[in-house]
């Protein structure tokens, strides 16, 4: 009797935290009458961006405008990247050198900043 209650807390103490965890992870457990619990497991499907690397002499002149690279008081552009969304829609991730360190910015390609 002593083991099987202390194997019944063990188990509670293992238990638990994934229980708790359940909501979260978006799962959730429906009961459809008392002895038939029913598991509903909710997925989101994403698509992923792609990333292309791109030559920074390939950028076009509007997006190279737009943070002043290569020129006197501007950042300069270290790493480009052509981002395409799910949608289709595109835009340049640069990792750009600013005085005061370096930062990733997004710039459509007519040359707006998107962030």
């Amino acid at each position: 009797m002593l083991i099987y209650i202390i194997q019944t807390i063990l188990l509670m103490k293992i238990m638990i935290p994934y229980l708790l965890a359940l909501p979260i992870l978006g799962i959730s457990i429906n009961s459809s009458g008392a002895n038939s619990p029913s598991v509903n497991v909710t997925q989101q499907t994403t698509q992923e961006q792609q990333r292309v690397q791109v030559d920074i002499d390939d950028l076009p002149e509007k997006v190279k405008a737009s943070v002043g690279h290569n020129t006197e008081l501007a950042w300069k552009i270290l790493k480009a990247y052509l981002v395409t969304n799910p949608d289709q829609t595109t835009f340049y991730d640069l990792y750009v050198q600013k005085p005061d360190g370096e930062t990733w910015m997004k710039v459509d390609k007519e040359g707006k900043v998107l962030n």
